[in-house]
């Protein structure tokens, strides 16, 4: 009787430790998501890859964004700064710390546009 005790201890110590470890896996970030995208801000849509509204509220938000500074050199993806939500491929909240950003970014270009349309 005691080595069953042992086996069945042994399996339940096994399957909580391996619940530990996925539930703290999943709280881990992704990689994707601790990589820094640069964006290059164009004043005109023409050939923009995307179009973006800033909105001034997190509900409703595509994406939670951090802004990590200037890029030193020329972002991979051309954004164009819409000032109204109609017809932007996705609308995103600019927040003030990286804590549970979708995404951190480095902008380059058209600086002023980000900041004239940014709350």
């Amino acid at each position: 009787m005691k080595g069953l005790r042992r086996v069945v201890g042994s399996a339940v110590g096994g399957l909580l430790g391996a619940a530990a470890f996925f539930a703290v896996d999943g709280l881990m970030p992704s990689d994707a998501a601790a990589q820094v995208y640069g964006m290059h801000i164009q004043s005109s849509p023409f050939g923009a890859d995307l179009d973006v509204y800033l909105q001034s509220s997190p509900f409703g938000a595509d994406k939670d964004v951090y802004v990590a500074g200037r890029s030193h050199g020329s972002g991979s993806t051309d954004v164009y700064i819409q000032s109204s939500p109609f017809g932007a491929d996705e609308d995103w909240y600019v927040q003030s710390s990286p804590f549970g950003a979708d995404m951190e970014i480095c902008l380059s270009g058209d600086l002023e546009s980000w900041f004239e349309n940014a709350d």
